[in-house]
């Protein structure tokens, strides 16, 4: 009777389990296919029900012919539940595919479990009798069996198959069908076959489906329906724990009790409750620590992966919020407490911007992963707001919610595997974003409320921060206005008292920052001191005064603006000033006159005589003196050779007069400055002489090495010599020198070379020296205006640049610097002798 009603109750249960898992989320395909397995293993348990209480031969041997037939099904069922979670299907059609095989050969199975050979009764039963005392297995419940165990196995193999190759959920909901199904195969497969087979006694049909079903229905529900789902191995574990707990408080009160009864029995006391009395106390009082030994053992017994420490990460997360800092660093701070603690594979934060909230952790594109903006539009965002709770990709996965689906694809776009709001004052202000774990271990229900906890303790570490970082943010800004500014900032105090100058006005100014603060604008030179007393004394503004500053003997134009300065109440603080150095912005105006000039490339023809001019001149010498001195064999082979090179030159020219205002490409070849210049001198030497001038050749540069074109360095300084013989008419003197510059950034390596040519001719008028490097200007009768333009052109183009000085009556000097080429090569041959 008891039987009967233990076997009834287990009906009820199974059906009972398998309607709830399956309420839970009935568009689930795996709810759905537990639904079928649960109900299968309650016909199945019905059937037991029936057979213990049948009351004929006939009828006890259909219902156990019927138990074996429902049992040649399970293989398919437990399948068909498999393959939905393994594909997480919403729809068992594919699942159901996928066992067509096992449902073929279950319907064989369950057909031979009818046939005759495949079991007898050996006696008849009687009313008061439990199942027959007997029962001959025929040939057939040797295949029958073999079906169920080979079924068994191939399950196995492919749990094994599956195990390494999904990750996450799947996983572990894998491991929990694969567990409840080893623990129902192991018990019934026991219970049903080998012991009624060894034994001939059907004994274990009664009590074998109760605990195979309650364990199959216990462990697989747990894995499919509940949203707080916990690693295999640490259910295992738990499990384990519990056992060992149990059996050693069990040892314990017999031993207890056994101790007792022994004392008691040499005292001869007939208290016969005392040795319960006491093994119960004592049990009571092991009970909490025995708990923690025992938990500690089964961890060490059985292999776990990696736990998570949860008050340790608590406790640094602590660490980590506990100080103000920026939100930068606590946001970067947090997230690596995160990815060390919790093994997550990857953590993303994001904070509120505009009108959504973009990615600041980490703040820069990581394993082909961009940038993450979601709009405040975005469900997930909707969602974190309003539940204000952990999102889990699991926990979305059981549940029958609207917005599952919408927040299950978004987490996968995310590739995150948790997903939390960080609040401010109730509104969000972040997003926490946990990727998986390697090797697809899930985050536990104790993990996801350390979370929950972290979260909130963020954000009121994110609402100091922020303060905090607003503060540090107008301190920087007012940095950046004293500090940074390209412009100069200078500031006095009513009593005209300096009390703020920031690094360019100190550049501009040429002073030490600690020379000038704290003392009267007379620290400060004239006429800017007089300006800014004005401004006080007067209170009239300032704005965009161009300025002349002396300074070293230069002078500097600024452009300067000031005003007074009054608090909120309308009292004079001071003055504050600000300064621009105009000396770039006057050179690159210069530039960009010249550069516009240059680009008239059609009238450049015009001049292309004078540029022909300079090689015919030294044409023109040779003919000349061809008369006198033919018979000269060496005369005739320099002019011969002379002829040929300056036709050359011509050719030269003209093809670059034709392209002048289009970018050329300077040839880059190591080429010595001193042999470029003695061969354009000695292209003038004729003229020299000719003009009694005096010629002096100083090239005392050690190195002369550059890189250039050979050619346009002679067209380059043939123009100088040229125009310093035209300025000079008839007489006067003719200087070339050359010396090293030494470059302070490179610890007082010469780093280019400077030649000067320089005459005693009429100079150049002031007013003309900005214009003299324009195409077409001159200030001969005769002249075209480009010799000049070109040489400047060449030098550019060669890295280097040309400055010129003159007076009037007293000649010009024109300085050359050109850099040095970085591969040194000997100086040229005869570098000190012209």
């Amino acid at each position: 009777m008891i039987t009967a009603w233990l076997l009834f109750g287990m009906v009820l249960v199974n059906l009972t389990v398998a309607l709830t898992v399956y309420l839970t989320n009935p568009r689930r395909g795996a709810n759905r296919a537990f639904l079928i397995l649960g109900m299968h293993m309650g016909l199945w348990s019905a059937s037991s029900l029936f057979l213990v209480s049948a009351s004929s031969l006939r009828e006890t041997e259909m219902w156990l012919r019927t138990f074996f037939g429902l049992a040649a099904f399970f293989p398919t069922s437990f399948t068909i539940l498999y393959q939905a979670v393994k594909l997480d299907a919403d729809r068992l059609t594919e699942p159901a595919v996928r066992s067509r095989l096992l449902a073929f050969t279950g319907v064989v199975a369950a057909v031979a479990a009818f046939h005759p050979a495949f079991l007898s009764l050996l006696h008849p039963r009687e009313a008061s009798e439990l199942p027959p005392d007997g029962v001959r297995f025929g040939p057939l419940f040797v295949f029958y069996g073999l079906y169920l165990v080979l079924s068994g196995i191939v399950g196995i193999l492919c749990f094994l198959r599956d195990n390494r190759r999904t990750q996450g959920i799947r996983r572990t909901e894998i491991q929990y069908v694969a567990a409840g199904f080893a623990s129902a195969f192991a018990i019934g497969i026991t219970t049903v076959i080998f012991i009624p087979y060894l034994s001939g006694r059907p004994q274990g049909v009664l009590w074998g489906p109760v605990v195979a079903s309650a364990a199959l229905s216990l462990v697989v529900a747990y894995g499919i329906a509940t949203t707080n789902i916990m690693d295999v191995s640490q259910l295992m574990r738990r499990i384990f724990g519990y056992a060992l707990l149990l059996l050693s408080l069990s040892g314990l009160y017999a031993l207890v009790h056994l101790v007792v009864a022994l004392l008691q029995s040499r005292t001869g006391s007939d208290a016969l409750w005392l040795p319960a009395f006491v093994a119960v106390l004592v049990v009571a009082a092991s009970m909490t620590p025995a708990q923690g030994i025992m938990r500690r053992l089964a961890r060490r017994l059985l292999i776990s992966p990696r736990e998570v420490n949860i008050s340790r990460a608590m406790a640094a997360a602590g660490e980590v919020m506990s100080p103000v800092s920026t939100v930068d660093r606590l946001l970067l701070r947090f997230a690596n407490v995160i990815h060390e603690y919790f093994a997550a594979s990857h953590v993303a934060i994001l904070i509120r911007k505009g009108n959504g909230f973009a990615q600041v952790q980490p703040s820069q594109p990581r394993g082909g992963r961009p940038l993450l903006y979601l709009p405040a539009s975005d469900p997930l965002i909707r969602h974190l707001q309003s539940s204000g709770s952990i999102v889990s990709r699991p926990t979305l996965r059981r549940r029958g919610s609207d917005d599952r689906a919408v927040l299950l694809a978004k987490l996968t776009m995310l590739k995150a595997e948790l997903a939390g709001g960080i609040s401010v004052r109730g509104r969000l202000q972040g997003i926490l974003l946990v990727g998986p774990r390697p090797g697809g271990a899930v985050f536990t229900r104790l993990e996801r409320v350390a979370f929950q906890l972290l979260l909130g303790q963020l954000g009121i570490a994110l609402e100091n921060a922020l303060l905090y970082t607003e503060v540090q943010n107008s301190k920087i800004y007012n940095e950046i206005l004293l500090e940074h500014l390209p412009s100069g900032v200078i500031a006095a105090d009513k009593a005209g008292r300096i009390t703020v100058c920031n690094r360019e006005a100190c550049r501009i100014l040429n002073v030490q920052r600690n020379t000038v603060l704290g003392r009267a604008l007379t620290a400060i030179p004239q006429p800017l001191h007089a300006l800014m007393d004005d401004v006080i004394r007067s209170g009239r503004e300032v704005r965009d005064k161009e300025i002349v500053l002396p300074a070293g003997g230069t002078e500097t134009p600024l452009r300067v603006g000031g005003a007074r300065v009054h608090n909120d109440r309308g009292r004079l603080l001071g003055t504050i000033f600000t300064l621009s150095d105009l000396s770039r912005v006057k050179e690159l105006e210069q530039q960009v006159r010249r550069s516009d000039r240059l680009a008239s490339v059609g009238t450049l023809s015009a001049g292309m005589a004078h540029e022909i001019k300079n090689p015919l001149v030294a044409i023109k010498t040779f003919a000349q003196l061809l008369p006198e001195r033919y018979n000269e064999p060496d005369f005739r082979e320099t002019f011969s050779q002379l002829l040929q090179k300056e036709v050359e030159r011509i050719d030269d020219i003209v093809t670059q007069l034709l392209n002048f205002a289009r970018p050329r490409k300077v040839a880059s070849e190591l080429c010595h400055l001193h042999e470029v210049i003695r061969r354009s001198l000695k292209l003038i030497q004729q003229q020299v002489e000719k003009r009694n001038i005096s010629l002096e050749c100083r090239l005392d540069a050690p190195r002369d090495a550059i890189r250039g074109d050979h050619a346009l360095l002679e067209q380059t300084f043939l123009n100088f010599f040229i125009n310093a013989m035209e300025a000079m008419n008839h007489r006067g003197s003719l200087s070339v020198t050359s010396d090293l510059l030494e470059d302070p950034g490179h610890d007082h390596d010469p780093s280019h070379i400077r030649v000067r040519v320089q005459d005693s001719g009429q100079g150049i008028a002031p007013e003309h020296i900005e214009r003299i490097f324009d195409p077409f200007f001159t200030t001969k009768e005769n002249g075209t205006g480009l010799g000049l333009s070109v040489a400047h052109e060449i030098i550019e183009e060669h890295g280097g640049s040309v400055e010129v000085s003159s007076r009037l009556g007293q000649g010009t000097t024109f300085t050359l610097v050109f850099p040095l080429a970085e591969q040194c090569i000997a100086p040229g041959p005869d570098q000190d002798e012209c």
